[in-house]
């Protein structure tokens, strides 16, 4: 009977220390399974944001043609107003000279009154007063020249830097407004871009990453008109939960088979070489990356409206 029952205590041993064999091994393949997914996830991250941070070099290869336009234009009469000033300058500092000459004369020279008269001919020969009003002018031009020069390099700046992924609150009119500075040269070409943006509340969110979403779909409104004359349409609201932005054109539009297919990844109505069709497929990964809902209204002939609606930040009260 003891041999028996040592028999079967043996065999139970034998098949508890297989099962703990076997449960070992199963939880060292399901560790060395997690270990590869976390991996793949790590680099599926890393592998969005540069399809991100590559979509966004490629729409600005795109503009680099209109901005290097629109910089060189204040540019161009900033250098026309110095070379102006360069001009002025002698005139103005002969003007002193001749007046610090001859203003050292004492008033009981008998050759003073002459004198006097021909200081007054002479600064009316100069038109002081007009040098002294053009300079003021030619300044204040110069002025507005660096500051949208250097609204457009600000702007490039913040559209070029890559995502932090550190959310924070963020001004939507602001940023979109910031992203129409980039295609505002385009956009004079044929089309017209109109500011209806309302205040509203702050959201959280990426700013650089939502400009580049705000800039893949102003430049698709403005491609909709195909080179015709047209309006593009920014506007904003708000309510107790959401936050609404609206890009409208009254370009081709589209039929509702192709609204269907817009966020694919690689569709693409374009022509082949004029887009990769990750504009969109990227802009609405972002936008899911924000809890934020995008909507389309097309038709046909009729123009194309892009209804984003981000939510507001919640109360901690």
């Amino acid at each position: 009977m003891s041999t028996v029952l040592e028999r079967a205590l043996q065999r139970e041993r034998l098949a508890r220390k297989t099962a703990e064999s076997l449960l070992e091994d199963k939880s060292r393949e399901l560790y060395q399974s997690y270990n590869r997914l976390e991996a793949a996830n790590e680099e599926l991250k890393r592998n969005q944001m540069q399809l991100v941070q590559a979509e966004k070099m490629a729409s600005l290869g795109l503009l680099s043609a209109g901005v290097a336009h629109e910089i060189n234009n204040p540019i161009g009469f900033v250098a026309s107003n110095v070379a102006i000033l360069r001009e002025y300058a002698p005139r103005f500092f002969a003007t002193y000279e001749k007046l610090l000459t001859l203003l050292q004369l004492d008033e009981k020279d008998p050759d003073f009154t002459p004198l006097k008269a021909s200081i007054l001919a002479w600064l009316n020969d100069q038109d002081i007063p007009y040098l002294v009003e053009d300079t003021g002018e030619l300044l204040d031009e110069i002025e507005q020249g660096l500051i949208r020069v250097r609204e457009i390099v600000e702007s490039l700046q913040a559209f070029a830097r890559s995502g932090t992924e550190q959310q924070q609150e963020i001004d939507l009119r602001a940023c979109i407004r910031n992203t129409i500075a980039l295609v505002k040269n385009d956009s004079r070409r044929h089309c017209e871009l109109l500011d209806e943006l309302r205040e509203i509340p702050l959201i959280r969110g990426d700013g650089s990453k939502l400009g580049q979403v705000f800039l893949n779909l102003i430049v698709n409104a403005i491609q909709a008109h195909e080179g015709q004359a047209g309006t593009v349409v920014l506007s904003s609201e708000s309510d107790d939960k959401w936050v609404t932005i609206r890009v409208a054109d009254t370009g081709k539009g589209m039929p509702a088979e192709i609204c269907a297919r817009i966020f694919e990844p690689f569709f693409t109505t374009k022509e082949e070489g004029e887009g990769t069709g990750l504009g969109l497929a990227v802009s609405k990964g972002i936008l899911d990356e924000h809890g934020a809902e995008v909507a389309v209204e097309s038709q046909p002939g009729q123009g194309t409206t892009f209804v984003l609606r981000f939510p507001l930040i919640e109360s901690e009260d």
